[in-house]
Order: C-alpha cells, then sequence, then structure tokens
C-alpha cells in the first residue's frame, strides 16, 4: 500500500491538492558535450608550454617582428640619407671603414621597409607599390651592370659628394649584391601582397636575401674583407647587409601560413624543436667564433688551444640542447598520451550514453506500440480503448521529457538558456513535483514523506525549471529506491535560503562515484539489480539550473545500499510578496477557422489536420513550398501551419511569398510547426513574417488555447 504522507513542522496545513506537473516548454537546442571537459581538451599543453590557444600570441609575434625589421629598413635608410643630403659620412659608414651605403640604396631600403611593413598591416595594395619601387631600383641596377648601359640613376641623389665612392664600380650605384638582393625583395615582396596562389612563394626570395646578407655580416663580424669588398662580387656597405638581413627575414615572417614561418609557430613537437635550436645556430657559433678570435689575437691561447675550446665548447652546448629538447619530447608525448586517454573516455561514455539512449528511447516506444494494437483490436471496448490511451499520454510524456532534458543541458552548456523569474511559492511547486511522480511512486510501492516549513516560502525563481530541478531528484529517488522503500521530500529555512532535501533509503552511490554524481552523463552502475536505467543527465541538469538560481546543490552517501540525501540551497525573499489575485478567464471555444495545414511529412500534416477537424475547424493540407503558396492564395485561410524544412522552396520563403502575394494575406495568422527550435531559427522565422513558432511534438491543449486566442483577438 503506498503511502505518501505530508507533514508540516508546527503546523496543520492539509494536505496538497492534485494537478497536473509543469511540463518543460524550452525550444529545441542540440549540444551534449560537457564545457568543462571540453576546455580542459583544450587545455592540454605541448611542448611550448602553451596548447594551439598559443598560436593566435606567436602569430602576433611574428606579425609585430616583420613589423619591426621593415621599421628598421625605414629607419636606417633614413638616417643614411640624411648623411649625404647633409654631407654626414659618418651616417654612411656607421664609422667602420669607408664604404658606405649609396643613395639610390637608402631609397630602395625605404621603399622595401615601407612595403613589409604595409604587407605586415595588411595593406596589400599600397605594399604592392612599394615593393615595385623597391624591385625596379635593384633590377635597373642589375640591367646596367649586365648590359653596361647607365640608365641615369645612380647620380641622381649623389649630390656631387667626393667621398663615399670605395668599393664601387660607379659613384652612386649600389653594389651587385645590393641590387640582386632588392630584386628579390620587390619580387618577394610583390608575390606575397598579390594573394593566396603566390604568397606561398614569397618567402624564397626572402630566404636568398637573408642568406645574401648573412655573408657580408659575417665578413664584418670577423674581419674577413673578402666577404664584402670584393668589386662585382661581395662589395656592400655595413648598413646594406643589415637592411638586407631585416628585410629578407621580415619577408620570411610575413607569410606565416607558409614554411619556414608555419613550422616555427606550430604548437607541437616540430615547432618547439625549431624555435629552440634556431637561435642556437644562429648565435652560438657566431658567438665561439668572436670569442676565439679575440682570444687568440690577445694570446690568450693559441690556434690549436681555440679549435679544441670552441669544439669542446660546442659539443657540451649541443648535448645540452638534445637533452632539453628530450625533455621536451617527453613532456608532448605525456600530454599527447593523456590527450589520447581522454578521446578514448569521451569516445566510450559516448558510445555507452548513445546505447542507454536507445534504450531509453525504446522504452517508451514498446508501450505505444502496443497501445496502438490495442486500439486496433478494441473495437468497442471502452475500457481497453481508455486504458490504451492513457499509456501512450505517459509515454508520449516521458519521452517529451527525455528529450528536453537533453535539449536544456545543451543550452546551458552553451549559456544560451535564461529563467524566466518569478514570485513562486515553494509548497505549490512541491505540490507539481510530488503530483507528477505519484504513479511511479505508486507502482514501486514507496512511501512518500514529505515535510514543509510552517511558514509560505516565497522565491524569485523559474517556477517551470525549480519544478523540473526538484522533480529529477525525486524521480532519482524512486529509480534507485526498492520496492517497499522509504522517501522522504523536506523543505525548510536555514536563515535567509531555503534548504529542500529528497532522501532516500535506497542503493546508495559508491564512494568513488560521488565526486562526479553531478557531472553530464554520469551514472551509478545500471547492472546493479534493483535500478533503473538513465541518461546521466538529470543531476547534471540541477546543479546547472540550480546555479542559474544562484543555489547550490550538493550529494551525500555513505555507500552502497546505504541510501543518498541531495540537498538544495537557494535563496528566500525576506518579507511575503504582495500577489495580486488573478481568477483564470473562462474557457470559451471559437467558432471553426479555416487553416491550411503544410508539412512534407503526410502522417503528420494528416493527424494535424483530423485533430483541428474533432475540434470544428475546416482544414486544407498542402506538402512543399509552392504547394502552400498556391493554396494560400486559392484557400484564403484565416490561419497557416507552416513547416520550415520543406523540399523545394523552404518555409521561410513560403512565408515571405504568402506576405507579399496581396494585402490581405497579411492578416493571416502564420504559425511554424516544425522539429527546429534553436534561438536562430526563431529568429529567423520572426524575421520571415511568421507569427509564432512551435516546436514538434506541440501540445493539443496549448495549440488549441493559441487558436482560441487568435481567433478572440481578430475578432475584437
Amino acid at each position: 500500500m503506498v503511502a505518501v504522507r505530508y507533514s508540516k513542522k508546527r503546523s496543520g496545513r492539509p494536505p496538497l491538492s492534485e494537478k497536473a506537473a509543469l511540463r518543460s516548454r524550452l525550444l529545441l537546442e542540440s549540444g551534449n558535450t560537457d564545457e568543462r571537459e571540453r576546455r580542459q581538451r583544450a587545455a592540454g599543453r605541448g611542448l611550448s608550454g602553451s596548447s594551439d590557444g598559443g598560436a593566435p600570441g606567436r602569430a602576433r609575434a611574428t606579425r609585430l617582428i616583420s613589423t619591426a625589421f621593415g621599421a628598421y629598413a625605414i629607419a636606417a635608410g633614413a638616417v643614411s640619407f640624411v648623411g649625404w643630403a647633409a654631407d654626414a659620412p659618418v651616417l654612411t659608414n656607421w664609422g667602420i671603414n669607408d664604404i658606405s651605403i649609396q643613395p639610390n640604396t637608402t631609397l630602395a631600403a625605404m621603399l622595401a621597409g615601407a612595403g613589409l611593413l604595409l604587407l605586415s598591416r595588411g595593406s596589400r595594395r599600397m605594399a604592392m607599390g612599394a615593393a615595385l619601387g623597391a624591385g625596379v631600383l635593384g633590377s635597373a641596377t642589375l640591367f646596367e651592370y649586365l648590359s653596361g648601359v647607365a640608365l641615369g640613376i645612380d647620380t641622381l641623389l649623389l649630390f656631387d659628394r667626393p667621398w663615399g665612392r670605395l668599393g664601387t664600380l660607379v659613384p652612386g650605384r649600389m653594389g651587385p649584391p645590393a641590387a640582386t638582393s632588392f630584386t628579390f625583395i620587390g619580387i618577394g615582396l610583390s608575390l606575397a601582397a598579390a594573394g593566396p596562389r603566390t604568397r606561398r612563394f614569397a618567402p624564397i626570395p626572402g630566404i636568398v636575401v637573408a642568406c645574401i646578407a648573412m655573408l657580408s655580416v659575417t665578413g664584418y663580424l670577423f674581419g674577413a674583407s673578402l666577404l664584402y669588398t670584393l668589386p662585382r662580387l661581395t662589395a656592400i656597405a655595413l648598413q646594406t647587409s643589415t637592411i638586407l638581413l631585416a628585410l629578407g627575414l621580415g619577408l620570411v615572417l610575413a607569410v606565416p601560413e607558409h614554411e619556414p614561418t608555419r613550422t616555427l609557430r606550430d604548437a607541437g613537437a616540430a615547432g618547439v624543436l625549431a624555435r629552440r635550436a634556431l637561435p642556437f645556430i644562429l648565435v652560438v657559433p657566431i658567438a665561439l667564433s668572436i670569442v676565439r678570435t679575440k682570444g687568440e689575437a690577445t694570446g690568450l691561447f693559441d690556434s690549436g688551444m681555440g679549435s679544441a675550446l670552441q669544439a669542446l665548447v660546442l659539443i657540451l652546448l649541443l648535448v645540452g640542447l638534445v637533452w632539453w629538447n628530450a625533455a621536451a619530447i617527453r613532456v608532448q608525448e605525456r600530454a599527447q598520451r593523456e590527450t589520447a586517454e581522454r578521446l578514448r573516455e569521451a569516445d566510450r561514455r559516448k558510445d555507452e550514453f548513445l546505447a542507454t539512449l536507445a534504450h531509453e528511447l525504446r522504452g517508451p516506444l514498446a508501450p505505444l506500440r502496443n497501445s496502438l494494437e490495442i486500439l486496433k483490436q478494441a473495437g468497442h471496448d471502452g475500457a481497453s480503448a481508455e486504458l490504451a490511451r492513457s499509456t501512450m499520454e505517459r509515454q508520449m510524456a516521458q519521452m517529451v521529457h527525455l528529450v528536453d532534458d537533453l535539449l536544456d543541458v545543451g543550452r546551458i552548456t552553451h549559456n544560451k538558456l535564461t529563467l524566466r523569474r518569478s514570485v513562486v511559492e515553494l509548497a505549490s511547486i512541491v505540490q507539481h513535483v510530488v503530483e507528477a511522480a505519484r504513479p511511479m511512486v505508486e507502482s514501486r510501492r514507496l512511501e512518500l514523506k514529505v515535510t514543509l516549513s510552517p511558514e509560505p516560502v516565497y522565491l524569485d525563481a523559474d517556477a517551470a525549471r525549480l519544478t523540473q530541478v526538484f522533480g529529477n531528484l525525486l524521480s532519482n529517488a524512486c529509480k534507485y529506491t526498492d520496492p517497499g522503500g522509504r522517501i522522504e521530500l523536506r523543505a525548510e529555512r536555514d536563515g535567509s535560503d531555503v534548504v529542500v532535501s529528497v532522501i532516500d533509503d535506497g542503493a546508495g552511490i559508491p564512494p568513488e562515484m560521488l565526486p562526479r554524481v553531478f557531472d553530464l552523463f554520469a551514472q551509478v552502475d545500471q547492472r546493479r539489480e534493483g535500478t533503473e536505467g538513465g541518461l546521466g543527465i538529470g543531476l547534471a541538469l540541477v546543479r546547472q539550473l540550480v546555479e542559474l538560481h544562484d543555489g547550490s546543490a550538493t550529494g551525500h552517501s555513505e555507500g552502497l545500499g546505504r541510501g543518498s540525501r541531495f540537498t538544495v540551497r537557494l535563496p528566500a525573499l525576506a518579507e511575503k510578496p504582495s500577489l495580486p489575485a488573478l481568477s483564470p478567464p473562462p474557457e470559451t471555444r471559437s467558432p471553426g477557422q479555416r487553416i491550411l495545414v503544410v508539412d512534407d511529412n503526410r502522417d503528420s500534416a494528416e493527424s494535424m489536420a483530423l485533430l483541428l477537424e474533432l475540434s470544428g475547424h475546416q482544414t486544407e493540407m498542402a506538402h512543399d513550398g509552392a504547394e502552400a503558396v498556391a493554396k494560400a492564395a486559392s484557400y484564403d485561410p484565416d490561419v497557416i501551419l507552416l513547416d520550415l524544412g520543406l523540399p523545394g522552396m523552404s518555409g521561410y520563403e513560403a512565408c515571405r511569398t504568402i506576405r507579399a502575394q496581396s494585402s490581405s494575406s497579411r492578416g493571416i495568422f502564420i504559425l511554424a510547426l516544425t522539429g527546429w527550435g534553436q534561438e536562430a531559427d526563431r529568429r529567423r522565422s520572426h524575421e520571415a513574417g511568421f507569427d509564432g513558432h512551435l516546436v514538434k511534438p506541440v501540445d493539443p491543449a496549448a495549440l488549441m488555447k493559441l487558436l482560441n486566442a487568435r481567433r478572440a483577438q481578430a475578432t475584437t
């Protein structure tokens, strides 16, 4: 015998009256991924100590470095040009030797630097113009060397200076290395600015120019004059060498989506190894060679000792680099193994979830099919037909509840769920929850005790959502309590809060499961005898909905077979609010309306049309968008129930076309009746001209109420 007892502490309030449970009315919203777990996967650390999330930072770094190189070329070229204009040789040769940068080289440097700067900032057309200017200066000078023809561009900016001619074949003319390099720089910048198809080739000229510049820079560092003084081969000023090195490297970095910068920016092992090894390769050999040269020059050691020391230090540094990178690779491999394990676990949980979902959906489908067969064979047996009808109603409600819970989790996960807050009394919510759970309590022969606070408790909350919270907790308690067991639902004030507890003496929760009991898809082992299945979303939904109400949800259990206790703490209103007395409007049935039902699913259209006709309406059907437009014009309906996913012309397009047909069609009440119910779908249907948006399966009572309201509004 079922015992459901209501009690009040120090109060004689009568038992709660029976009412139907509130049903969730949220839109369809897909999404069943645990956001926290997704963020953890995205935060997996790689070799560089950062995840792929560091790629934007590296992109900004390469862009800034490329911009800095371009700015350096402009500044160095401008300073050198001022040296020529102001007759200041020190500004053109930096005081190292008498080889000066030439005036036309300063102009090419400024143009190329401007092109690199503009390219890094996304101004492709202006970058192309600057690149062409630098390339023309370089290629014209090459033409002069190859043909022996003077084009008159050498002495235009020479200012008739007698100095700065050492190392030049023609006064004012840049040397062959600079002419070749600026030609390549112009080509590379043009390729980078032209578009995606040519950008992949842009780093090649940059690498060539950087190699030419490194040859002369190395010569200047070690005093190897043959690397920067040979006429027609290596003659080049130090400023020009550094400018070209900056331009070459800047051009390579300006195309980060292609090699070699793509590897440098990579978050994986290849990128980290490249970022660690490249500075070592560029800096350490040069630094060691400089130290050796200075040591030998000052007599600290002879050539043999210098070679030995250089080799020894280089070996030690290389071994250190190898071990450093090996440690980083181990970190990367460990992170990859952890990520792979998380993915395997997610895949396993996905498979379990899909299997459980199939099981949960087949549960209601079996009695639905049986009930349909009963209706076929019942004939005039009214009792059997009524039993089949009530069974179908319950099972349909169970399927809708299952889908609504899934979609609610998706909406909360993506921060798209909003609460419809109002002042509600806690007792009325508990009443709905208990009455909704009554069939399960009776079927399992459970004793349910309800204990409420003696004073009324009011909350600023979404009544439907709190009903969902307490309903899920009570449903879980029923599932995991053995027949004949005891459940208590207790609500009491605790200072400014109200604490609602659901306590059972059922299966309990194992200690290892307790910390994860509110996680999405987490479930106690369903293979245990006496427990029922579930999708593992009910408690996750409880926690998320309670937190949206600025509350908290906790669970406790002494272990398997020792029951469980789930507690929800919510802020309560300090004072009793003044609630206006509301009288329910009288139920009036409006006269029949002309309704056009449009759905490409013929069963759906025919069943809806039959339902509407049984309610006194006249109906016509259409099964695609074009047919809907035609029948809207010929049938002249009062209401159109229009599916969105129609073949050919979509429901959105059909609605717009119907609205545009004539002024009279603008008065038609058009409702979207569809399985698509996301916020974007509702917004799009509103923009298309729909008057409302209903999600399948629609509650017939709610639909009839809406049609009655529309008729009443139309007649006033």
